[in-house]
Parts: structure tokens; C-alpha cells; sequence
């Protein structure tokens, strides 16, 4: 596969500052790694972004509602009192 924006599912994501400053950050380190580990590039497209929604989805369909509640109420600027509107 040579263009996953060619071939794949888009999306737009929009995260509050907090959060998009730490996906930054773990991309980062991530990539620091597999150049000095693996030497090789991460692209963030291609590899970072499906192994991060991989294992996000893996981790909320292991959550209840409550959960899942509970763990919208610990990102800053997001409440889960906004389910209802």
C-alpha cells in the first residue's frame, strides 16, 4: 500500500490542548525509539494513529457505561453531564 490517504477510512479528531500535547509527546518518544531500536521511521499515519485507535478501542470495549463516564470526567474541559445534550 503506498497511499493509506488514498485507500483508508478519514477522520477528524479534535482533542482538548492537554491531550493532543501528550499524544504528541508519546508519538515522539515512540518514534525516538524505533529509529534508535529498530532503525527505521515511524510514519504517524501509516503506523502510530491505527496502533493507537487499536488499542484505545480495545480498552473502552473492556469499559461499562459508568466507566466510561468516569473516564470522560477526568479529561479537563470535558463532562459527561454533556451526554444529554
Amino acid at each position: 500500500m503506498k497511499h493509506v490517504q488514498k485507500e483508508w477510512e478519514h477522520r477528524n479528531l479534535y482533542v482538548p490542548e492537554e491531550l493532543d500535547e501528550a499524544l504528541e509527546s508519546v508519538r515522539s518518544d515512540m518514534a525516538d525509539c524505533i529509529r534508535q531500536e529498530l532503525d527505521g521511521e515511524m510514519a504517524v499515519t501509516r503506523h502510530f494513529y491505527p496502533v493507537m485507535i487499536h488499542l484505545g478501542l480495545a480498552e473502552i470495549a473492556k469499559l461499562s457505561s459508568v466507566e466510561f463516564a468516569e473516564r470522560v470526567d477526568q479529561i479537563p474541559g470535558v463532562d459527561s453531564d454533556e451526554f444529554s445534550e
